[in-house]
C-alpha cells in the first residue's frame, strides 16, 4: 500500500526546506511526522512525503486569490491520500506588519477555509488541520488573543 502526505502551510510548516529538493521536506513537524510514521508503518506502508509549503503565505492572498485551479495546484496535483494544514498566522500577522488594510475579518478567513476543506473532501483527501497558534506579546497581547482565538475556532 502507498501513501501520499501533503505538509501545507507557512514557515512553521516550511521550517527551511530546500525549495529546489522536492525530496527535502524541512526540519521541522513535517520531519518529525515523516520519522514517526515511517518507523510505525514502514514496513507495511510505502509513503511518499511532501512538504509544500511557503513561508509568508496567508490563506487568504496566496491560496484564495486564485480560487479552486490554485487550491489544486497546491494540493490536487500531487493526489494526496493526506493533508496537513497549518495556516493562519501570517493572515492575522498583516494587519499589524502590512496595515489595517490587509486586516483579514473572520468571515473572509472562515469561507476561504470553507473552500479550502470542501475541496480536499470532495476529493476524499483526509485532512489534518493545525490551528494557529502564537506566543504571547505582551505588547500587543489584546490584539493577539483576540485574532488568534477568533481564527483557531474557525
Amino acid at each position: 500500500m502507498t501513501k501520499t502526505l501533503v505538509f501545507q502551510g507557512d514557515s512553521i510548516t516550511d521550517a527551511s526546506r530546500d525549495w529546489n529538493n522536492p525530496a527535502d521536506i524541512g526540519n521541522g513537524y513535517a520531519r518529525i511526522v515523516s520519522e514517526e510514521l515511517e518507523e510505525l508503518y514502514g514496513d507495511v506502508t510505502d509513503f511518499t512525503f511532501i512538504n509544500n509549503a511557503h513561508w509568508g503565505w496567508r490563506l487568504i492572498d496566496n491560496w484564495n486569490a486564485g480560487g479552486v485551479d490554485h487550491y489544486a495546484e497546491q494540493f490536487y496535483n500531487f493526489n494526496p491520500d493526506i493533508a496537513t494544514i497549518l495556516i493562519g498566522f501570517n493572515d492575522i500577522m498583516a494587519a499589524k506588519s502590512d496595515g489595517p488594510e490587509k486586516y483579514v475579518s473572520d468571515e473572509a478567513y472562515e469561507t476561504a477555509y470553507d473552500n479550502l476543506l470542501s475541496g480536499l473532501k470532495q476529493r476524499d483527501i483526509y485532512t489534518v488541520c493545525i490551528g494557529p497558534y502564537y506566543i504571547v506579546d505582551y505588547d500587543n497581547a489584546d490584539y493577539f488573543q483576540r485574532e488568534f482565538i477568533n481564527k483557531r475556532s474557525i
